[in-house]
């Protein structure tokens, strides 16, 4: 079965008995206005109706997603050797000077967000690649949780098995490994989670620094504004940072570089 023919049976047996799933959506309505899944102070809006993926399109996402960071890392390449590519993207000065700065490992994406319309595996087109302080992360997380325990969702689970996707603790586990491959001497890294502070989503920030704390990691969530570099080191306060996971939007860390000279 696809997904398709699923969500369509899933919104049949919501029409079996309307009455008795609205009255649980609206219970849902103030699951969500009460959790984390906000944005800018206002709980994100949502459906009654998850969407429903098969092994086989999370396989296809897979094949997908390699397709997309094969391309990015071979346009990224062309980038750093091409004075003359360069010049078709006419990036501020500064944009371009970090961009050819050597960072010391060996992957040119380390998150992504790669938005696709999607009917298959040969039939998607993208409509954003968003390699930048991507987010939604926590929204995506927090609905998914509240939608499994909804009543529809419980009465449909007792003919398929669902699961969410875990989106916390998996970066926490790569951002790692990629850092060992940037200084493998030192095991447990200090890690800042940056980004303006009124620019940033507080609560993913929240489940970051949560997540990277029980596995064994120091965080904290830090303004860019607010850090020190002084003896050889990026520095909040006395908290010596090994890795950054930088939230800041490109655009933003450029219109703003003035006022960050230590970070940058």
């Amino acid at each position: 079965m696809n997904s398709l023919d699923i969500n369509r049976e899933y919104i049949n047996l919501v029409k079996e008995n309307p009455q008795a799933y609205y009255e649980d959506y609206k219970k849902t309505v103030e699951k969500v206005k009460n959790s984390k899944a906000q944005y800018k102070g206002e709980p994100i809006p949502f459906l009654y109706h998850p969407m429903f993926f098969t092994e086989e399109d999370v396989e296809n996402f897979k094949k997908i997603g390699d397709m997309i960071i094969s391309i990015a890392n071979k346009v990224t390449n062309r980038y750093v050797e091409d004075p003359a590519f360069r010049k078709k993207f006419n990036f501020p000065k500064l944009m371009e000077e970090l961009i050819l700065v050597d960072n010391g490992y060996d992957i040119n994406v380390p998150i992504g967000r790669f938005d696709i319309f999607y009917g298959g595996k040969d039939n998607f087109k993208f409509c954003e690649l968003n390699t930048d302080g991507s987010s939604a992360m926590n929204e995506d997380n927090t609905l998914a949780e509240i939608l499994l325990e909804t009543k529809a969702m419980k009465d449909f689970s007792k003919k398929y098995t669902f699961t969410l996707f875990e989106l916390f603790d998996s970066w926490v586990r790569e951002s790692i490994s990629i850092y060992r491959g940037f200084n493998p001497e030192n095991p447990k890294p200090n890690v800042a989670i940056v980004d303006f502070t009124e620019s940033g989503t507080t609560n993913e920030f929240i489940e970051f620094k949560m997540a990277y704390e029980r596995n064994g990691y120091n965080c904290i969530i830090a303004d860019p504004r607010d850090l020190a570099y002084k003896d050889g080191g990026l520095y909040f306060k006395d908290y010596k940072i090994d890795l950054v996971y930088r939230r800041i939007v490109t655009f933003e860390l450029i219109e703003k570089a003035e006022q960050i000279p230590d970070f940058i």
